[in-house]
């Protein structure tokens, strides 16, 4: 009885481990390096004075193309703003496009 019980275990846990690993491989959430980039380089305040919630709402919106300028971002300086831009020039999005934005 110990082993049928054991084994009825054993088996429930191999079958919903693999389950959950599958799921795992196909819902998982590939983000664009970029993103991670330009939100190291912006302030980090999230204060929403850019018209979006936070910093990194704010690089997926250069990313995406609906930021127009890099300026939006009130509290960055001018070295923020020129490193940004420098990064956006050198640097392709996951479409292999580069981003031309004003500063």
């Amino acid at each position: 009885m110990f082993i049928y019980a054991l084994s009825i275990m054993v088996g429930s846990g191999l079958v919903l481990g693999f389950i959950l690993g599958f799921a795992a491989f196909k819902l998982q959430v590939i983000e664009d390096p970029l993103v991670e980039q330009l939100t190291t380089l912006l302030p980090g305040i999230n204060c929403g004075g850019c018209g979006y919630a936070g910093c990194e709402a704010f690089a997926n919106g250069i990313v995406d193309g609906d930021v127009k300028k890099i300026s939006q971002c009130r509290p960055s300086n001018d070295e923020q703003r020129s490193s940004i831009s420098e990064l956006l020039k050198n640097t392709p999005n996951q479409k292999g496009e580069f981003i031309d934005i004003k500063i």
